[in-house]
């Protein structure tokens, strides 16, 4: 049986003159039926309610945690049973990428796994750590790709790869899908982008042309 049911009902007509509806069914928090509550015992009931909700409710960051990890999947790309390992169990071999088409596919693979996401419905945002994540290589090789320590090959595929992703966060922040703030983060710490909070002005004095008679009195005044 349902806990607590018709309570809130019972708790607005016990306001009015007619008072609760004596076949509205009431029931306490293991689903026991109340026959004919009074007004003390609906607050009793509602008090157990709020107590009962606080000691099973998750606080409102739990909840934004695991709603995140559970439309997102990037726990499982971070920390599933194949990040370090093969299916043999055998540590993984860190990608060398001898090749710029090798790396292009890589990419290629990661985006249509983001695609897939989210036309699903997932929730997540494509961000250059989850690009370095499924290109297997720690950020510094990544950073030297984009310094130019592979060639230029290297260096144009990842920053249009990086630019992609800029592309898609612009696009949310805009509809408001991503705060202003964590935004313009991003934008400085990952794609290179700086802002300028010095305002120039551009200030021209101009003169009043003095007589003669106050240049000489000016004059006069001088040691």
């Amino acid at each position: 049986m349902e806990a607590f049911k018709n309570l809130d009902r019972a708790l607005v007509q016990v306001k009015t003159k007619t008072g609760v509806d004596p076949d509205l069914e009431i029931t306490d928090g293991d689903g026991n039926i109340i026959a004919n509550p009074t007004k003390e015992d609906l607050m009793v009931l509602k008090q157990q309610r709020n107590d009962y909700l606080k000691r099973t409710q998750k606080p409102k960051g739990q909840a934004l945690t695991d709603e995140v990890y559970q439309s997102t999947g990037i726990v499982e790309d971070a920390f599933g049973p194949n990040a370090w390992v093969d299916q043999k169990g055998r540590l993984k071999p860190i990608p060398e990428y001898d090749t710029p088409e090798e790396l292009v596919r890589k990419i290629m693979e990661w985006e249509n796994i983001m695609l897939h996401r989210m036309k699903a419905g997932s929730s997540i945002i494509p961000d250059t750590e989850g690009l370095v994540l499924h290109l297997g290589v720690s950020p510094g090789v990544v950073r030297g790709w984009r310094r130019g320590e592979r060639g230029e090959a290297f260096k144009n595929i990842i920053e249009i790869e990086i630019n992609k992703i800029a592309a898609v966060k612009n696009q949310l922040a805009m509809g408001g899908a991503i705060p202003q703030v964590v935004w313009a983060t991003m934008m400085n710490n990952q794609h290179g982008y700086t802002q300028s909070s010095k305002m120039e002005i551009d200030v021209t004095a101009k003169r009043t042309p003095e007589s003669s008679e106050t240049l000489i009195k000016s004059a006069n005044l001088l040691p």
